[in-house]
């Protein structure tokens, strides 16, 4: 196998999480045909030539950067009134039995609502599930 790096394949089932996972995953993408020994050691030796691990699943202080940059933006453009209306229904629509939500929180996102925003709203209102300890 070359040493020096030609590219990164990019399926559309993921990848292995580390070097241990390698034949697992392999496996569970061919259906539950495990890859020959020939086969695995080949496929070990191409995740090693990246680093044993998949670059771009990695979140770059860049791009941390840029994504919380572009998140303030937002939160400073969209309209707040609206933003908060949409907070309001969907915190009165979930406190009701049996209302389906889906019309509140299409609302909410129209109206720029993060996903942790609405999580927060209905955390508020049904709480926060905790496994029982079990001893």
């Amino acid at each position: 196998m070359s040493t020096s790096p030609i590219g990164v394949l990019v399926m559309a089932y993921g990848t292995a999480s580390g070097p241990d996972d390698v034949e697992r995953y392999y496996t569970d993408i061919r259906g539950g045909r495990p890859p020959t020994p020939g086969h695995l050691e080949e496929l070990r030796e191409r995740y090693a030539a990246i680093g044993n691990r998949f670059p771009l699943l990695e979140i770059t202080p860049d791009m941390e950067r840029r994504h919380l940059d572009r998140l303030a933006r937002v939160r400073a453009e969209r309209d707040a009134d609206a933003h908060a209306r949409t907070m309001t229904r969907l915190r009165e629509e979930a406190a009701r039995p049996a209302v389906n939500l889906m019309p509140a929180i299409v609302e909410a996102v129209e109206a720029y609502a993060t996903i942790g925003e609405m999580c927060g709203v209905l955390r508020g209102v049904f709480g926060e599930y905790r496994e029982p300890l079990a001893v």
